[in-house]
């Protein structure tokens, strides 16, 4: 599976030292370069600069385009 992430679950993760469930759950993880920037800010907690700065595997920085909404659902759906 992949998935797309927001700054917001992935801030969460890191925090509570939780982040590797990632890896475990998911193939693939994309995030825009505008959330690997917010990560990585002068604002950011340094675990959060630091985690982005040695990303894992699984963690792909792009673009990330969606030309269409059908076939995405919300992750509680999948649960």
């Amino acid at each position: 599976m992949i998935v797309f992430s927001d700054t917001y679950p992935i801030c969460c993760l890191i925090l509570i030292d939780q982040v590797n469930i990632l890896q475990e759950l998911y193939e693939l993880v994309i995030i825009p370069q505008a959330v690997a920037d917010e990560l990585n800010g002068p604002e950011s907690p340094p675990v959060l600069r630091k985690w982005i700065t040695n990303p894992p595997d699984c963690l792909q920085i792009g673009i990330v385009s969606v030309s269409s909404r059908s076939g995405i659902e919300p992750i509680s759906k999948t649960l």
